[in-house]
């Protein structure tokens, strides 16, 4: 569920998603990772995140990126389960952009021919996607919002026994004040209420009442002799209307379950394959880690036919990804599926003329989005910070080194001032082993910037200012069916894994982590902000009623309030407040 239904270009989007059963229609909490997109006609991907979901919900946003050009985009929002069940599935809805700062944004009274372009807008906004899947029996998703749609679809609708009312503490405010919101309801257990309060939205835009209605809707259907029977004159495609004869036979399919739900983790799946048709493939240690300073390696087995399943924890991800095969007999190749689904429902070419009436709100909107801009240099952000344990515990030494006289290289380091590790010279190759009482071990798990390597990679001759810390453990470290003795932790001061060769058999991809926390509240609240969305987040109730303080921007303008609530077995209802409260600077009547 989306905060609204426009926005301009470096605007954020402000997200609700609740996982919910689609034949009970209540909530559910299964996954743990939520895959949002954000892409335009030609099926090209703009935005790209994975959030967390925490009890089935997630409250957050994505952020529209800058050089867009105007014109209908679609978001669309899934978990890995749902992936089985294709892009049909999939929770999508159309939303408007416009780039006002792009010279010859187009006005719907404006001249121009239908069918053809404006002036401005590149074939970005409005390509025929003749050669991506189709959605249900092959039929393309028509959007144009003319299209009479004979019938209507049922859905769940609003409960009118949940009486959901608000109000602020005052009607008239300064820019930049606190004000209380006071909400009750007729529930006595436990209710969640999501709140948006938004200023300069457009006239006629669509409500949040209307975006929960077509995302609740449901398409009824009916099992005759082993067949689904689509009811009536109408179905749903990803949320958007299709004309379907009357009681057209849809042939039922056995999904294969190819992805797992992501329960308290994120999933990394693919498989390797040797370069020679005998190399043994099954059981084969694949380990996964991220090039950085922490140390946090996930280990899995290939099956028989060389795929492997990988479960990373969520703290300790980033966006370098490493997965190499300890094996060093054998040449592999690695290769990981794509993290975010790659078919899309086939959408008819349209182009979107902005109404002149929304010159106006844009306008205001556009005066909020440069002074954040002239702000953003004095925005701090918080910085996230990541658990500092390893995958293997707490290392007996650490040793910072520019804590030391600057010794040429590692080895001398290691000679010097490191009585746990002995350097093994072998020509110009120097390796290191954790010394033993009775002698030097043999081989230690070496880590380089958080990558395990299966070979040293001669790092003796590694200068001293280029290395930030040594970390070591003695006792031997027993992981699955490897021994090691001891652990050699070894950090650069860049930590990208530049200073030593990449290990064999590995692949080092870009991976989008998931986002654990929101981003809006990593700014300091120091700053004065120009905000179209004041107010998006979700408040849980125990007693039917909720009170909360929000902090007011410094544009003017009326404010819009909209409050969705939902219980546990399934009821929701809704209320809206066109203007709420009023922000601006004469005198505050009281």
């Amino acid at each position: 569920i989306l905060d609204q239904d426009f926005y301009l270009v470096g605007e954020p989007i402000n997200l609700f998603a609740l996982t919910y059963d689609a034949a009970l229609q209540i909530p559910i909490d299964l996954s743990s990772v939520l895959y949002v997109e954000l892409y335009n006609q030609e099926n090209r991907v703009v935005s790209a995140k994975k959030y967390l979901l925490k009890r089935g919900e997630m409250v957050n946003r994505i952020a529209i990126p800058k050089d867009l050009q105007t014109g209908y985009y679609y978001i669309r929002a899934y978990t890995n389960y749902m992936k089985n069940f294709g892009a049909e599935a999939f929770s999508t809805q159309r939303i408007r952009i416009v780039n006002p700062f792009r010279i010859g944004t187009p006005w719907l009274d404006d001249e121009l021919q239908p069918g053809t372009p404006p002036k401005g807008m590149g074939a970005n906004t409005g390509v025929s996607s003749q050669n991506q899947p189709a959605g249900v029996n092959g039929s393309a998703v028509n959007n144009d919002e003319k299209q009479i749609i004979p019938g209507q679809a049922d859905y769940n609708k609003p409960d009118s026994g949940l009486n959901i009312s608000a109000h602020f503490e005052r009607k008239s405010v300064h820019p930049g004040d606190s004000i209380a919101l006071h909400i009750t309801s007729a529930v006595n257990d436990s209710i969640q209420f999501l709140i948006a309060i938004n200023v300069a939205v457009p006239v006629g835009a669509q409500s949040l009442q209307g975006r929960i209605v077509k995302a609740m809707a449901l398409d009824r259907e009916q099992v005759v002799n082993g067949k689904v029977w689509a009811k009536g004159d109408t179905g749903l495609v990803n949320k958007q209307m299709l004309h379907l004869p009357t009681l057209t036979p849809i042939p039922i399919v056995n999904h294969e379950i190819r992805y797992l739900p992501e329960i308290g983790c994120d999933i990394v799946t693919g498989r390797i394959s040797g370069k020679n048709s005998r190399d043994e493939i099954a059981n084969k240690s694949v380990y996964l880690s991220f090039v950085d300073s922490v140390s946090w390696v996930n280990r899995c087995q290939t099956d028989n036919s060389g795929q492997f399943v990988c479960k990373l924890p969520l703290s300790y991800q980033g966006n370098d990804l490493m997965i190499n095969v300890i094996d060093t007999t054998v040449n592999y190749v690695v290769k990981i599926d794509d993290e975010f689904y790659p078919d899309f429902l086939k959408v008819e070419k349209e182009y979107y003329y902005p109404d002149s009436t929304l010159k106006e709100n844009i306008e205001a909107r556009m005066v909020n989005l440069q002074i954040n801009d002239a702000f953003s240099n004095r925005l701090k952000r918080v910085q996230l910070t990541r658990p500092n344990l390893r995958f293997y515990g707490i290392p007996e030494n650490e040793y910072a080194l520019r804590k030391y006289v600057d010794l040429p290289n590692l080895s001398e380091f290691v000679f010097e001032l490191v009585p746990e590790l002995e350097a093994v010279k072998a020509g110009n190759h120097v390796s290191f082993k954790v010394r033993k009482r009775e002698s030097a071990g043999g081989d230690p798990l070496i880590l380089f910037d958080g990558v395990p390597l299966s070979v040293d990679c001669n790092l003796g001759n590694i200068p001293c200012k280029k290395v930030e810390s040594l970390r070591v453990v003695t006792s031997k470290f027993f992981w699955g069916a490897n021994a090691y003795d001891g652990i050699i932790d070894i950090t650069s001061t860049e930590k990208r894994l530049n200073l030593v060769e990449a290990p064999n058999n590995s692949a080092r991809v870009s991976f989008d982590p998931v986002i654990t926390r929101r981003g809006d509240k990593s700014y300091s609240s120091a700053v004065p902000r120009y905000l179209t969305d004041i107010y998006f987040d979700k408040v849980c109730s125990f007693a039917g009623v909720a009170d909360l303080k929000i902090r007011l921007p410094q544009n003017q303008g009326n404010c819009t309030l909209q409050i969705y609530g939902y219980t546990k077995d399934g009821r929701w209802g809704m209320v809206t407040l066109p203007n709420a409260v009023s922000i601006t600077r004469s005198p505050v009547q009281l």
